[in-house]
C-alpha cells in the first residue's frame, strides 16, 4: 500500500529489534510519555491480517486478534488504535472504496475494551489521522505497514518483521534525514501511489533523485501559506518547475536530463484533488478528542467474549489462555501504576490502572533463566482469586464438562502463571521485585540455578543400587555440563562454572514394598520421584517413561524446531482447533456422548434431524467405530512393547497418565507412517509405508479412545496439570504437521475418503429440482431437508469440486471473500471472484483469487456461479459466514459469526 517498493527507500535506524527491547530503552532514556512508548496502531491493518489468517476454527478472524492484542498487552507499550472513518477517499487504487463499516471492527472493539485499549474512528484515512497525532507529539510512534504513514509525515513509524507468539520483531523508520514527508509526496505524486497512477514513464529512482532537489518543500510551503483557491495556480507553477528539472538535470542534481519526460507532463498534473489529499488529509487536527487515559482491562468481559467467539470458551480454556495471553498484561499494568506513583503522577492509594494486585502474589524471579531477551525478567504469579472470581461468575459455563471443571480446580491450587516482564519496567516502577531475584543469587555457593532433570551421566548405578543395604543410600551423579567444564582452559572459569552448574543424586529408600528412587537437585523444587517393585529395575528404566522419550533419537530428528519442516506455533494451533472439531460428535460438550443440536430448532425437529443423521451414517460409525477399537488396541501392544506399561493395561481407561504419554503417541504413529521410528531405526526398504491419511486414522482412532473410554473430553493436553486429551497436544501437531510436509515433498498424493464425482453432482442437481420436491405441502427439513439446504448442498459441493477444495474449507468462506461481477443483480452475474480466507491459492502465501465463470444450460449441474447466485438469492445473507446453520423453519441462522459445520453437512448429504 502506498508508493510501490517505498520500504525499500528508506533505511530503518534500527532493524530486527525486539519491541521490548525498544521499549525498554524508550522507557531508560526518558524519551516517552508517562505510561510508556504511546504508539498508534492502525486498525484496519490488523483486521487485514486477521481476516486472511488461515484457522480451521470457531471465528479465526477474532481468534488471531485475541491472540495479537494479549501479545501487545504484555509489552511495557500505550498503544491507541485508531479506525478509518466515514471520510476516505471515494477511490483508492484504482477501486471504489467500500464506505461500509467493516464487519470484524465491531467485535474487534469489544476485545479492545476488554483489554482497556484506547481507540477512536478518525474522520478519513487512519494512516492520515496516526501521522498528524505523531507530528503533535501526542504519540511516540506509529505501528502500521502502510508506507503512507510516512508520507503523510508519521515522524517514528514501527513495522513488525516478524511475530511469534510471545514477542514481536520490528524495524524503526525515522522522517529524514535523507528523504522527509515532502519529499515522499514528490514521490508519490511521479511514481505513482494510493490516489494517482502519477506521471506516465516516470519510475521510482527518477522520482527519487527529482525529491531530492528540494522541490517537494517548496511544493509545501506554498500549500501552507496559501487558500484552496490558490491552489490551482500553485500546482501549475510547480508543474512548470518540474519541467524546468527535467530539462536542466536541476543544475547537476539530476544524473541526466529527461526531455521525453519533461514533454509528456500533461498539463492538469498534479490534479489539485490528489495533491490535497497527500499534503492537507482529512485529520480531526483541530477537534481531535482528548487523548485517552490508559484503562484497567475488563476481565469479566474478556471472559465473556470467549466464551462466545472460541472454541476453548470453558473455564479451563479461558483460564490456560488467559495465563499467556492477560495474567502478564495485569502485571505490566500493575509496574505502568506503581512507575506513575513513584513520580508523583498519581497518589499512592490510586489504583484505577490496576485494581488486581498480581505483582504481589509473585512466587520467583529467575532472570534469564531461559534466555529470550536480555531485557526481560521471567516471573511467576500467583493470581488473586478476585481474578479468578471474576472470569468465572462472568461465564455460565455452557461448554464445561467435568473433565475441565476438574481440570481448572487443579489448576486453582497451583495457581502458577509465569511472565515475561520487561527488566526496565521492574527496574523503574518495582525494583524490590528484582531485590528478590538478588537475594536469592546471593544466597551462598550452593544456590545452583534450577535446572530440567536428566539422566545422561546414569552409568553403573544398578551395581551401586543393588548393592545398598542401608534404609537409604544417596548416590551422586556427574552434571550434564562436565564434559563441556572439563574441556575449559581457564582454570578460573572452570571452578566458576561447576559451582552454577546443577549436580544430582540419587536417594534410594529401602521398604518391604519395594524401593522409592529419588532424582534430586540443589533446588529442591525440581524433584522426581517414582516407585520400583524390585531393587533390581534400572532406574534408568525407571526415569525412561519421563525423560529418554523426549530424548529418543527418533524423535529428536522428527521433532527438532530448527528443522525446515517444523510448524510454526500459529499452525500448531490451527491444526490443534481442528483436531477437536474434527472429534466424532462434534457437539457433544457435556462430554455425555450425545450431539446436541443448534437451539434455534424445536425439539420435534431436531429429533427428526438427528434421526436423519443416525440413520445416513449408521454403517459409517459402526465400521469406524470398529476400526477406531482395533487400532487402539495397537496403541496398548505398543505401549507394553516400549516398557511404557505392563501386558493387559488398557492406557484409555487408566485415571492418570505420565506426562510424556504425547510422544509415544508420536512414536505410535512414526511405527505405521514415518520413514524411521522413534527410536531413529530407518525402516526398510522394502517396508510399506502407510500414508498421511492412515496417519490421521491413527490420530483420530487415539482422540476418540481417550475421549470416549477415558472421559477426557477434546480439551489439549496440559502436561503440568496432567488434563486433557494426550491425542490434543502441541507435540502430536508439531510432529502431523511435519509429516505433511514431508509426505507431499516424497509425492504423496492427499486422498479425501470420499470423492464427490460429476455424475453424482448432476443426481443432487436433478433430485433437487424435481418438481414433487418443490412443490412438497410440508416442506420439513426433517423429512426432506428444505429448499433452502438443497441450495446450500449444491453450491458447497460444486465450489469444492470446481475449485479443488475441501468441504471444512469452503465452509470458512464469508461474503466479504465474494466479489460479483454484477452486484446490484447477482442473478445476472456471470462472473464470480473468490478470495479464499487463508493462503491455500498460492504456495509463497500472496492471497490470489479463484475466477469462476457462467457454465452452459448442458452443463448447470456444475456451474458453482448459478449454485452460488441462487443460495445467495433465497438465503438473503449479507455479511459473515455465506454458509450458515439452518433453523426449523428452512432459514440460515442470521447470525454473522454462525457458520455450518461438518456434522450438520454430513446429517444432510443422505439426500
Amino acid at each position: 500500500m502506498g508508493v510501490k517498493g517505498g520500504w525499500d527507500l528508506l533505511r530503518p535506524v534500527e532493524s530486527g529489534v525486539s519491541l521490548i527491547d525498544w521499549s525498554a530503552k524508550m522507557i531508560s532514556t526518558g524519551m516517552v510519555h508517562d505510561l510508556g512508548p504511546r504508539i498508534g496502531v492502525d486498525a484496519s491493518g490488523w483486521m487485514f491480517a486477521a481476516k486472511y489468517h488461515h484457522g480451521q476454527t470457531k471465528n479465526p478472524a477474532q481468534a488471531s486478534l485475541f491472540k495479537r492484542l494479549g501479545r501487545l498487552f504484555h509489552h511495557p507499550v500505550h498503544p491507541i488504535f485508531v479506525f478509518d472513518g466515514p471520510h476516505r477517499p471515494v477511490y483508492k487504487r484504482k477501486k471504489k472504496v467500500d464506505k461500509t463499516v467493516d464487519w470484524l471492527a465491531a467485535d474487534f472493539k469489544r476485545l479492545l475494551d476488554g483489554f482497556g485499549f484506547s481507540y477512536w474512528d478518525a474522520p478519513g484515512e487512519a494512516e492520515a489521522e496516526l501521522a498528524m497525532l505523531s507530528r503533535a507529539g501526542r504519540i511516540d510512534a506509529v505501528m502500521s505497514e502502510d508506507f503512507d504513514a510516512m508520507v503523510f509525515g508519521a515522524q517514528r513509524v514501527i513495522r513488525i518483521k516478524e511475530e511469534s507468539e510471545s514477542e514481536y520483531i520490528i524495524d524503526v523508520y525515522e522522517q529524514g534525514p535523507q528523504l522527509f514527508s515532502s519529499d515522499l509526496v514528490v514521490i508519490a505524486l511521479l511514481a505513482g501511489g494510493d490516489y494517482d497512477d502519477g506521471l506516465q514513464g516516470c519510475g521510482t529512482q527518477t522520482a527519487v533523485d527529482v525529491a531530492l532537489t528540494g522541490t517537494g518543500k517548496r511544493l509545501f510551503e506554498a500549500i501552507e501559506t496559501s487558500s484552496a483557491e490558490d491552489y490551482p495556480a500553485i500546482a501549475a507553477a510547480w508543474r512548470q518547475e518540474l519541467c524546468d528539472l527535467l530539462h536542466s538535470k536541476g543544475a547537476g542534481r539530476l544524473s541526466s536530463r529527461h526531455h521525453a519526460l519533461a514533454s509528456r507532463v500533461p498539463l492538469e498534473f498534479p490534479k489539485v484533488s490528489v495533491l490535497v489529499q497527500y499534503v492537507q488529509p482529512l485529520t480531526s487536527h483541530s477537534n481531535f478528542p482528548a487523548f485517552p487515559s490508559a484503562t484497567p482491562p475488563d476481565i469479566s468481559m474478556l471472559a465473556v467474549l470467549c466464551q462466545e467467539l472460541f472454541i476453548w470458551g470453558h473455564s479451563m480454556g479461558i483460564i490456560q489462555n488467559f495465563s499467556h495471553h492477560v495474567f502478564p498484561g495485569l502485571a505490566v499494568r500493575e509496574l505502568f501504576q506503581d512507575l506513575c506513583k513513584r513520580r508523583g503522577l498519581i497518589k499512592d492509594h490510586d489504583n484505577h490502572l490496576s485494581p488486581h494486585g498480581v505483582i504481589a502474589g509473585v512466587r520467583s524471579v529467575r532472570a534469564n533463566q531461559r534466555e529470550r531477551s536480555k531485557s526481560e525478567v521471567y516471573i511467576t504469579l500467583a493470581i488473586p482469586d478476585v481474578v479468578l472470581a471474576h472470569i468465572t461468575s462472568a461465564i455460565d459455563g455452557r461448554y464445561d464438562t467435568e473433565t475441565t471443571r476438574a481440570s481448572y480446580d487443579k489448576w486453582k491450587k497451583k495457581n502458577e502463571a509465569p511472565a515475561w516482564l520487561s527488566r526496565a519496567l521492574l527496574l523503574h516502577a518495582r525494583p524490590d521485585v528484582l531485590d528478590v531475584k538478588k537475594d536469592l543469587q546471593s544466597a551462598g555457593p550452593k544456590r545452583r540455578r534450577a535446572v530440567e532433570t536428566s539422566m545422561k551421566n546414569t552409568d553403573g548405578l544398578e551395581t551401586n543400587v543393588k548393592h545398598s543395604r542401608a534404609s537409604s543410600d544417596i548416590i551422586d551423579i556427574s552434571s550434564d555440563d562436565e564434559d563441556e567444564i572439563e574441556n575449559m582452559n581457564d582454570e578460573k572459569k572452570k571452578r566458576q562454572r561447576r559451582e552454577l552448574s546443577p549436580t544430582y543424586h540419587i536417594k534410594v529408600h529401602h521398604s518391604v514394598d519395594g524401593d522409592i528412587f529419588e532424582l534430586c537437585t540443589d533446588d529442591e523444587g525440581s524433584r522426581l520421584s517414582t516407585s520400583t517393585p524390585t531393587c533390581t529395575t534400572l532406574l534408568s528404566e525407571t526415569m525412561d517413561n519421563y525423560n529418554a522419550v523426549m530424548h529418543a533419537k527418533g524423535i529428536c530428528q522428527v521433532l527438532d524446531p530448527t528443522h525446515i519442516d517444523f510448524p510454526a506455533s500459529g499452525a500448531v494451533a490451527d491444526d490443534i482447533e481442528a483436531e477437536q472439531e474434527a472429534c466424532p460428535d462434534s457437539y457433544d460438550y457435556d462430554g455425555d456422548g450425545d450431539v446436541h443440536m443448534d437451539e434455534s430448532g424445536s425439539s420435534e425437529e431436531t429429533d427428526e434431524v438427528l434421526q436423519r443423521i443416525k440413520e445416513a451414517s449408521k454403517d459409517v460409525k459402526d465400521s469406524t467405530h470398529d476400526e477406531y477399537l482395533r487400532l487402539m488396541k495397537k496403541f496398548n501392544h505398543f505401549l507394553v512393547k516400549e516398557r511404557y506399561m505392563q501386558a493387559g493395561t488398557d492406557i484409555f481407561t487408566q485415571k492418570e497418565h505420565k506426562p510424556v504419554i504425547d510422544y509415544y503417541i508420536v512414536g505410535f504413529i512414526m511405527s505405521h507412517c514415518d520413514a524411521v521410528d522413534m527410536h531413529g531405526v530407518s525402516k526398510p526398504l522394502d517396508d510399506p509405508q502407510r500414508t498421511y491419511s492412515h496417519a490421521q486414522k491413527l490420530r483420530a482412532s487415539l482422540t476418540y479412545g481417550f475421549r470416549k473410554k477415558g472421559g477426557r473430553g477434546i480439551q489439549p493436553w496440559d502436561r503440568d496439570t496432567l488434563s486433557g486429551n494426550p491425542s490434543v497436544s502441541e507435540t502430536v501437531s508439531s510432529y502431523m504437521l511435519g509429516l505433511h510436509k514431508r509426505k507431499v515433498a516424497t509425492g504423496e498424493t492427499p486422498m479425501s475418503a470420499r470423492a464427490i464425482d460429476p455424475d453424482t453432482l448432476k443426481k443432487l442437481y436433478l433430485h433437487n429440482h424435481l418438481a414433487e420436491n418443490w412443490n412438497n405441502p410440508e416442506p420439513s427439513p426433517g423429512k426432506w431437508c428444505g429448499g433452502n439446504i438443497r441450495r446450500l448442498l449444491q453450491a458447497v459441493y460444486l465450489l469444492s469440486f470446481i475449485c479443488l477444495l475441501r468441504v471444512d474449507e469452503v465452509l470458512k468462506i464469508q461474503v466479504h471473500d465474494i466479489k460479483f461481477d454484477n452486484e446490484d443483480d447477482i442473478a445476472k452475474t456471470e462472473r464470480v471472484s473468490i478470495t479464499l480466507p487463508f493462503c491455500k491459492t498460492s504456495q509463497f502465501g500472496k492471497i490470489q483469487p479463484f475466477v469462476i465463470r457462467l457454465l452452459p444450460d448442458h452443463m448447470a449441474h456444475l456451474c458453482p456461479v448459478r449454485a452460488l447466485c441462487q443460495w445467495m438469492t433465497a438465503s438473503k445473507i449479507k455479511s459473515g459466514y455465506v454458509f450458515r446453520r439452518m433453523d426449523k423453519r428452512d432459514r440460515p441462522i442470521m447470525t454473522p459469526n454462525n457458520p455450518m459445520v461438518m456434522l450438520s453437512l454430513v446429517g444432510f448429504s443422505h439426500i
